[in-house]
């Protein structure tokens, strides 16, 4: 988190306060490594994933919601 701030004789300058967070990195991460996800990504354009989609950022979405991967240390 940062902030800009400038002092004045007056008053006192505040920039803009920008929150990032790399929460959907994790997930397009997670993505490649899933391999139901992968199998999707190989459909794409085809009537088999005709409602999935991968976006301009790398996210795989179904009917617009982002694909969650699954998490492969609950698996045995």
């Amino acid at each position: 988190m940062n902030i800009g701030v400038q002092f004045h004789v007056d008053h006192i300058s505040c920039s803009k306060l920008i929150i990032t967070n790399d929460f959907l990195g994790m997930i397009m991460e997670k993505q490649l490594e899933d391999s139901s996800q992968k199998h999707t990504v190989e459909l794409l354009d085809t009537n088999q994933a005709k409602n999935f989609v991968m976006e301009e950022d790398g996210i795989l979405k179904f009917k617009g919601k982002i694909c969650i991967p699954t998490n492969e240390r609950g698996r045995q």
